[in-house]
């Protein structure tokens, strides 16, 4: 699972670029760029954690259609939620 931080650069968020050039050091950061990034962190956990409750709604919608098939039809859905249709 890749860092949040690291994320967060890639979107272009400025503090977690400033976080990176300074190599993680949280002490080179003013207190403003520090909530920030605690706020980036909160928002990635509640991200993290609805998808895997819709993950795991996919899985118990395979299951209750009582259907044979297995864990790759499972893992195959999960991974078409991500697809434009």
């Amino acid at each position: 699972m890749r860092d949040t931080f690291d994320m967060a650069r890639e979107a272009g968020i400025h503090t977690a670029k400033l976080l990176h050039a300074y190599g993680n050091n949280k002490k080179a950061l003013c207190h403003s760029e520090i909530e920030e990034l605690r706020q980036i962190e909160r928002i990635v956990a509640l991200v993290r954690a609805d998808e895997r409750e819709a993950c795991a709604k996919v899985c118990d919608e395979i299951e209750m259609k009582n259907t044979r098939q297995g864990p790759a039809d499972c893992a195959a859905a999960i991974r078409a939620r991500g697809e434009i249709k």
